[in-house]
C-alpha cells in the first residue's frame, strides 16, 4: 500500500508539473503572439499616418493658394472628402483595402499580376479627406487588421484639447486593432493609436 500511494503521488505531481509547463508554453506564446501582432499594428498605423502627413493641409490650399485666415478653411462640419466630378477625390465609403490580382489560374500565379493599391492614394488629396477613413490592411502571418483615422481641428495652444473653431492645427489619430492584440483585465483588445499633428505654416508657405 505503501508503494502504491507513493507511485500515485508521484503521478499527481507529475500531471501538475506536465500542466504548469504547458500553461507556461501556452502563456509564452501567445505573448509572442501579441508582442508580433503589436508591431505589426504599429507598423501598419505609421504606414497610414506617413500617406496622411504628406497631403496638403487643407482642401482650400491644393490649388498652392495661401491661406492667411482660419476662416477660409475648410468648415467642421464639412471635414471628410468633397464630392468632385473627377475621379481625384471620392468619398471612400466602403473599407479600403490592397489586394494582388495574381493574374491567372495557372503556376506562376503571380505571373502578370496587378497590385491594387489601396484607393485613398488615388482618391484624397488632402489631411480632412481621411476623416473617417477605414482600412483593412493585410499581414501574411497575422491576417487582416482593421484601421480607421480621426482628424479634429485642435487648440493651437493645447493640442490634446479639440478645437470648435477652424485653426491651423489637425490633429489625426489612427486606430488599428486585431484579435491577437493585448487585452486588458476584461479580455477586450486594447487598440494601437498614433497620433500626429498636421500644422499649417500660413507665413512660410
Amino acid at each position: 500500500m505503501g508503494q502504491t500511494m507513493l507511485i500515485l503521488g508521484a503521478f499527481a505531481l507529475l500531471s501538475l508539473l506536465a500542466l504548469s509547463i504547458n500553461q507556461t508554453l501556452l502563456s509564452t506564446q501567445t505573448i509572442g503572439l501579441e508582442m508580433e501582432a503589436n508591431l505589426t499594428a504599429l507598423s501598419i498605423a505609421q504606414t497610414l499616418m506617413d500617406e496622411i502627413t504628406t497631403q496638403e493641409y487643407d482642401e482650400r490650399t491644393t490649388t498652392g493658394v495661401k491661406i492667411y485666415s482660419t476662416s477660409e478653411m475648410t468648415p467642421i462640419a464639412s471635414l471628410g472628402p468633397e464630392i468632385l466630378s473627377i475621379p481625384v477625390e471620392l468619398p471612400i465609403t466602403w473599407v479600403d483595402s490592397a489586394y494582388y490580382d495574381l493574374g491567372g489560374t495557372t503556376a506562376p500565379y503571380d505571373n502578370g499580376g496587378i497590385l491594387h493599391d489601396f484607393k485613398s492614394k488615388a482618391y484624397f488629396d488632402d489631411v480632412d479627406d481621411y476623416k473617417g477613413y477605414r482600412r483593412k490592411a493585410y499581414d501574411y502571418r497575422m491576417g487582416y487588421f482593421d484601421v480607421i483615422v480621426v482628424i479634429q481641428y485642435v487648440d493651437e495652444d493645447s493640442p490634446d484639447s479639440t478645437s470648435a473653431v477652424r485653426t491651423n492645427q489637425k490633429r489625426i489619430s489612427v486606430g488599428v486593432t486585431q484579435f491577437n492584440l493585448s487585452k486588458n483585465q476584461a479580455g477586450d483588445v486594447i487598440p494601437i493609436i498614433l497620433k500626429d499633428l498636421a500644422v499649417y505654416r500660413r507665413f512660410f508657405q
